[in-house]
């Protein structure tokens, strides 16, 4: 059975600025961070078939902007972008029970930019 356990959290700062009645820019900065837990059963190799235990954190941010169109005081529709640096570190541990002198473990490091385009157009509702 594979089993997988995963948290990601953000926190960030936005800016608003009016550019008339309907629209809306916004931009800030986004600090994120995660964690990644995965076992799996499910790799065969010549010394057999071993639990491949994959840890994996990560952590970055950088800035975010977007375009808001104000429907109403309380509907609006939104789009942005962000471009984020992302540093993550994964250990991967390949556990042979039946023959334990097999076991590997693997260390993964990477930095890596990140753009997002504003592919999606989401809708906002304030209470």
């Amino acid at each position: 059975t594979d089993k997988t356990q995963y948290f990601d959290f953000r926190l960030g700062y936005e800016r608003h600025e009016d550019l008339g009645k309907y629209f809306q820019f916004y931009y800030g900065i986004d600090m994120l961070t995660g964690y990644n837990y995965t076992v799996s059963h499910n790799m065969s190799t010549s010394q057999g078939t071993p639990d491949a235990i994959s840890k994996t954190i990560e952590g970055g941010g950088g800035p975010i902007f977007g375009v808001k169109f104000k429907i109403n005081p309380r509907i609006s529709i939104f789009t942005e972008t962000s471009l984020y640096y992302t540093y993550s570190k994964r250990v991967i541990d390949y556990k042979f029970p039946d023959s334990p002198e097999n076991n590997i473990k693997e260390l993964h490091e990477a930095g890596s930019i990140n753009l997002t385009t504003p592919f999606f157009v989401c809708l906002n509702i304030a209470f």
